[in-house]
């Protein structure tokens, strides 16, 4: 009886990963079609002393394309790009280099930003994947390296739900407010 548990188990197991994978397999599908087919539409781009923001609006039919690029002093970046699919969010993808903010004096010997890599992909607003990878970030650090060094990071994977997806949406409508406003 306890083999048959433990069979069942990894049959249902595979059973989810197989079903999982062709919904993430048109995530990608969707998100590859909008980069190859998908015009601009709208451009903003804004310069205040140190700061820098880039957000680009493309769209073909129900399909939408926003990157987001954001940059201070050179060395901070957001790099972010969402897509979406008649009304969804299916796939968020951030790579950043972000401050960390302590509530005290950083210590010599703590990090004053990390590195991460970030995609998430939703198949409705209640249910999604992430995957992560992350390094801190030095004073003295050569960051060219550490892109280096995450690249061969592997992703830390996690199922993720709808606080997240309203995470997501929330930032996302308030880029495209951004540019929408814009002149």
């Amino acid at each position: 009886m306890k083999n048959f548990k433990v069979i069942s188990f990894f049959v249902a197991l595979l059973f989810i990963v197989a079903c999982s994978g062709d919904w993430l397999q048109n995530v990608e599908s969707n998100a590859r079609e909008i980069d190859e087919n998908a015009v601009l539409e709208k451009e903003m781009d804004s310069v205040n002393k140190n700061f820098t923001t880039r957000i680009q609006k493309f769209k073909i039919d129900t399909k939408i394309k926003i990157q987001a690029n954001f940059s201070f002093n050179d060395t901070l970046q957001i790099n972010t790009v969402y897509y979406k699919n008649e009304g969804l969010i299916i796939l968020e993808s951030k790579k950043a280099c972000e401050p960390l903010i302590y509530k005290r004096k950083r210590k010599q010997n703590e990090p004053f930003a990390k590195l991460v890599e970030r995609i998430t992909y939703f198949k409705s607003k209640n249910y999604g994947v992430q995957k992560t990878k992350e390094l801190d970030f030095f004073v003295g650090n050569n960051i060219d390296s550490l892109k280096k060094e995450l690249s061969k990071k592997e992703f830390v994977v996690k199922e993720i739900g709808e606080k997240e997806y309203s995470e997501i949406s929330n930032k996302y409508n308030s880029i495209l407010r951004n540019i929408e406003f814009s002149r």
